[in-house]
């Protein structure tokens, strides 16, 4: 994981199939924009409260990006493994 002042950036391997009691992804920041790419593995579910499935994360995809994203815990899940890479632009404090 990096982060310095303004952005942070992390890669996050998904080995599960269905959705843990904790989130995959737990972000301690606030984000004006967040984008993900699947690096590795077919396809990748997300969700923002751990039950319902928000949206779908595909290699074929470039990216997923959000702006300014107020959710600080994504869940994932992926059928087979996976790797993802997650880059952030922080809110200014």
């Amino acid at each position: 994981m990096a982060s310095i002042p303004g952005w942070f950036f992390d890669e996050i391997s998904i080995s599960n199939t269905g959705y843990l009691n904790v989130p995959s992804g737990i972000f301690d920041f606030s984000a004006t924009n967040m984008m993900i790419r699947v690096d590795e593995g077919s396809l990748v579910e997300f969700s923002f409260n751990g039950i319902d499935r928000h949206g779908i994360l595909k290699l074929e995809d470039q990216f997923a990006a959000w702006d300014n994203l107020h959710q600080s815990r994504i869940w994932f899940k992926a059928p087979a493994a996976a790797k993802l890479r997650v880059w952030a632009w922080l809110c200014q404090k």
